[in-house]
């Protein structure tokens, strides 16, 4: 593995090390900012989620098109910088508005996973690329391993601790970078610039000739929105179920990041040899809603945990999906396509945070018929319509 190989995944590590490294601590930081209870917090973390993916939805066409004209290398480059730097605003950010800025930012120059999935793809043979895909998926999930772990460790010292934490792991890794990464998308497979590829409505048009990408786009924003439940509630509805802290939600978190490990980086690559990209989405539907609907009964941390087991196999989807993609279509449009399902993942990150917040906050009136859980049988139906879409392909495909 060389240099510039090592380098992307320890960039997608590092990344998903700062996110999860945020994830225990923001609900504390928006209590002491704001003066809230924490179902109130839930409510104003997931606005400032939506707002860094509402930003994203629109930017990540702009910045996956520009790596198609100008290199995979300064957008990625760009990115990380970018990263390093507001890591640093959030950690001194003095009241709510500014870490609602911070998130702004971080959404506007948040192409790091898709130029890191479209470098992958230049370099890699089709028939391996989901491989690769679910190799990408397990760093970050070894981040998120890490991250929440580390988050947990820190927040002893101070709740902005993580934050000048996760800003100078993302800045060494850009001083790396720089010296190690070279551009892997040649001069004369560049495709020029254009604004009216580079919105999410141009690139949907842009792909529209392909039969197969619009029906499994439409399949990752259900399983999107069906996997962001479990991120967006989690340090919530453990705090009010579980009574966890900061500690104990990172320490859960990491455990789900080992899942997605062995998930993503050992299971995926064998399962897509095994059963072929579509049926390998399929399967990794009807364990996802095996392991929601544990979440959904579970009243003790024992079925949690045990119950993350097949919930952090829904990720399996994810890399098949992304390699179903990439497999059938051209160099100069890996970018593109990948910016794209960054839009899609980005929308569902909109919405998801808007939403399932709030229906926590009406589930839970502190009395005897709380039902915290509910919030997973959301995930379940969205889960249950990807199924349903993607067998549909797979039916029409194979005719």
């Amino acid at each position: 593995m060389n240099r510039a190989v090592i380098f992307l995944f320890a960039t997608v590590v590092l990344d998903a090390i700062g996110v999860g490294l945020m994830v225990p601590v923001v609900p504390e930081l928006i209590q002491q900012l704001g003066d809230l209870s924490i179902s109130e917090a839930a409510v104003y973390g997931g606005t400032m989620t939506a707002l860094f993916a509402g930003v994203q939805f629109f930017a990540s066409p702009i910045l996956g098109t520009l790596a198609d004209a100008l290199g995979r290398r300064p957008v990625l480059m760009l990115s990380l910088t970018a990263f390093g730097l507001n890591y640093l605003l959030m950690g001194f950010a003095p009241n709510l508005t500014w870490l609602f800025i911070g998130q702004a930012l971080a959404g506007l120059f948040g192409a790091t996973p898709t130029t890191a999935t479209a470098y992958i793809a230049d370099i890699v043979a089709p028939e391996q690329r989901a491989k690769y895909f679910g190799m990408l998926g397990g760093a970050f999930s070894l981040g998120f391993m890490f991250g929440p772990v580390l988050s947990g460790m820190l927040s002893v010292y101070g709740v902005r601790v993580p934050f000048f934490v996760a800003s100078a792991l993302v800045l060494i890794n850009v001083a790396y970078g720089y010296f190690v990464l070279p551009e892997s998308l040649s001069k004369e497979k560049r495709r020029p610039f254009s604004m009216r590829s580079a919105n999410i409505v141009g690139s949907i048009q842009r792909f529209k000739p392909h039969g197969f990408v619009i029906p499994l786009l439409v399949a990752a924003l259900l399983i999107q929105f069906a996997l962001q439940t479990i991120i967006v509630i989690w340090p919530y509805f453990t705090s009010y179920t579980l009574d966890w802290g900061a500690k104990e939600v990172g320490l859960s978190l990491g455990f789900y990041g080992v899942m997605g490990i062995i998930n993503q980086g050992v299971l995926l690559g064998r399962v897509v040899r095994w059963l072929g990209e579509i049926k390998t989405i399929l399967l990794a539907l009807v364990v996802l809603v095996i392991g929601l609907t544990g979440y959904a009964l579970a009243n003790h941390w024992v079925w949690i945990i045990l119950f993350s087991i097949p919930a952090s196999m829904g990720f399996l989807s994810i890399g098949a999906l992304s390699g179903y993609l990439s497999r059938h279509l051209a160099v100069d449009e890996q970018g593109a396509i990948q910016g794209l399902i960054n839009s899609v993942n980005s929308f569902a990150a909109i919405i998801t945070p808007l939403t399932i917040p709030w229906l926590f906050k009406i589930t839970t009136n502190g009395t005897n018929n709380d039902l915290p859980g509910a919030v997973f049988f959301v995930g379940i139906f969205f889960s249950f319509i990807a199924f349903v879409v993607v067998k549909r392909f797979n039916r029409r495909h194979n005719r």
